[in-house]
């Protein structure tokens, strides 16, 4: 079953949210979610993440752009919410932690039952056997 998500254009990071958002903070803004949810509000802000298929590892997209996974998730997030003391944003690009983009109009996110994961035009398949 796909779930879709509407989001307002504008920059935002994709990739492991433990990149991006303390321990702490993670700690909170997960404490009441049950394994399901997928949409989460901080700052005032909603972001996405979601399980990948089959947890950690690394993950390419459309445009073979790698993105490194260690908490068994992926999402999205606008940069206004990113805590910056955990990680520079350069050191996490220059890593392939995750990537940063800017959406120039609203724009939809999704998942689907395989692993799929969809920001717009950028496809992340997690299901190993997709690659």
């Amino acid at each position: 079953m796909k779930k879709e998500y509407l989001f307002k254009s504008g920059k935002y990071y994709i990739g492991d949210p433990c990149y991006v958002i303390s321990s702490d903070s993670a700690r909170m803004i997960y404490a009441k979610a049950d394994a399901t949810q997928q949409l989460f509000s901080y700052m005032g802000h909603k972001f996405f993440c979601a399980y990948t298929k089959y947890g950690d590892g690394s993950y390419y997209d459309n445009n073979r752009k790698e993105y490194a996974v260690d908490s068994c998730k992926l999402g999205i997030i606008p940069i206004a919410i990113i805590e910056f003391e955990k990680r520079n944003i350069d050191n996490m690009v220059n890593c392939d932690l995750g990537h940063i983009y800017d959406f120039k109009d609203d724009f939809v996110v999704s998942i689907d039952g395989n692993g799929r994961f969809m920001f717009n035009d950028i496809v992340i398949e997690t299901d190993d056997e997709s690659e």
